[in-house]
């Protein structure tokens, strides 16, 4: 790859010093800064068993500055920070639980220090084609991550943990080749769009995963992991012009034909007007414009001043709106008419009439604060699970063998958190807080049985540190319900 790189910033050095007239013969200093937005590269699996999941996007913003010799070479520096959110999967464990699929995402920061030698390749006066190759130094600043996942389906017997540890190097350094186009504006600012591949020159991060079942505390399966921080991006760039240095001044003889040559073009080359001057239309020279003007001489063509008078117009006179020729504009405006249409009398705004708020439905709850029955249906807890955060995400999917048509509205203590979801293979995603007396309960009611009775469905509990899934059943006649306990 680095190979055919070189041979193209070759290719492009031959074409630059081809003679072109239209080279701006001067050099530039710019600033500026610049977005790009792209994904990450695969990383590296010994075994195979874990995979990147879908794109992992990678985001950057920097500011920059550049020195621009006669729009041919220029030499740029920056500093920017990169956002990185990496995702992978575990399609051994995917193989194992059908219905189910575990995803690993971690985001992370890091900053950037680069430079590059850019080539450019003029195709007009504002137009660039450019190669560069560059090279960057990226702080991540060491550390250790930890992901963690409990998976339990009480049903089955299942009860394993997951978990991932990413351990980040303190810097790598990279080269980073890129191409694109430029435009300059009427400012002589640019504007550039490009693309860039970032080669790592070192590992970024390194990791292990493992999938440990609980009931027999066996690890069940592994996997080794590495990035060197590879990826593609699109990028787009503006920079300001700060400062040119022009040409070096010509000698006196070059100047003294210069200022000839333009004397002889302003001889032959003087400019006329064309008047209408007692009705007839002149050409006069523009040195005796101001004569004829003050002669009641006016601009342009007779026809034309006639043409304009005639013209018909609107007015405003008293309240009515009525068409006129524009001689006649001045002797009405006398009278106190106004040029252009009546202004409207404006609209009263009707007041909209507030909203009736929704009424809550009814929960009743014994003397210990435990939910009896929700709109008449009775409560009954399948589950407790705790967690170290008062600030939840839930998930909830069908996960039968296919999707039968269940609805459900979920209700966390009396609030309808979310209502008349159709159950998907897509989980549904729902935030909400929880208190901390340990009193918190989760209800599922449901709104049919679909095809196959009882109305079942996947709820996942993430807690900002590990995620915990079960499963709720609810009918026409009970509510399933998950009780949750906060515990620091």
């Amino acid at each position: 790859m680095l190979k055919n790189l070189f041979l193209f910033c070759g290719t492009l050095v031959l074409l630059i010093a081809m003679p072109n007239k239209k080279i701006c013969a001067q050099s530039q200093i710019y600033a500026g800064a610049h977005t790009e937005l792209g994904w990450l590269g695969q990383p590296t699996f010994q075994a195979n068993s874990v995979s990147r999941k879908g794109w992992s996007p990678q985001m950057g913003l920097s500011v920059h500055g550049h020195y621009r010799w006669r729009d041919l070479i220029a030499v740029e520096l920056g500093i920017g920070q990169q956002y990185t959110n990496m995702k992978f999967r575990d399609k051994a464990f995917e193989s194992d639980f059908e219905r189910f699929e575990v995803v690993f995402t971690n985001k992370s920061y890091n900053w950037n220090y680069y430079g590059a030698l850019r080539l450019m390749l003029p195709l007009n006066d504002d137009v660039f084609l450019y190669g560069q190759l560059g090279y960057s130094n990226n702080v991540f600043g060491g550390g250790t991550v930890t992901k963690e996942t409990d998976f339990v389906l009480t049903s089955s017997s299942v009860n394993q943990t997951l978990r991932a540890n990413l351990n980040y190097a303190q810097s790598n350094s990279s080269l980073v080749p890129e191409f694109g186009i430029q435009f300059k504006t009427y400012s002589d600012h640019i504007f550039s769009m490009g693309v860039k591949y970032n080669m790592g020159r070192g590992p970024v991060m390194t990791g292990d995963y493992t999938r440990t079942d609980n009931f027999t505390n066996t690890v069940v399966g592994t996997e080794q992991f590495s990035s060197n921080g590879n990826f593609f991006t699109f990028n787009f760039k503006y920079s300001i012009l700060l400062t040119e240095f022009e040409r070096k001044e010509r000698t006196k003889k070059e100047k003294s034909n210069v200022i000839a040559s333009n004397a002889k073009s302003k001889k032959k080359k003087q400019k006329t007007y064309i008047v209408c001057y007692q009705g007839n239309s002149l050409k006069v020279p523009a040195a005796q414009l101001d004569y004829y003007k003050d002669l009641g001489a006016f601009d342009g063509k007779c026809e034309d001043k006639l043409a304009y008078e005639m013209e018909m117009i609107k007015i405003c006179d008293n309240g009515v709106e009525r068409n006129i020729r524009r001689k006649d504009l001045e002797e009405y405006k006398a009278k106190g008419a106004t040029e252009g249409k009546c202004p409207k009398e404006p609209k009263e705004k009707k007041e909209k009439e507030p909203k009736e708020k929704k009424e809550k439905d009814e929960l009743k709850v014994d003397k210990d604060g435990i939910p009896k029955t929700l709109k008449d249906r009775k409560v009954v807890k399948e589950k407790t699970v705790y967690v170290s955060s008062t600030n939840l995400t839930f998930k909830v999917w069908d996960n039968g063998k296919e999707v039968d048509g269940d609805s459900i509205s979920l209700n966390l203590n009396g609030q309808w958190i979310a209502e008349d979801i159709g159950l998907q293979r897509d989980k549904k995603e729902i935030h909400a807080n929880i208190k901390p007396d340990g009193k918190n309960f989760l209800m599922m009611y449901a709104l049919n049985l679909g095809k196959y009775p009882p109305n079942t469905a996947a709820v996942s509990v993430w807690d900002g540190k590990r995620e915990q899934v079960l499963e709720l059943k609810s009918d026409m006649e009970i509510t399933g319900a998950l009780n949750i306990v906060y515990r620091k």
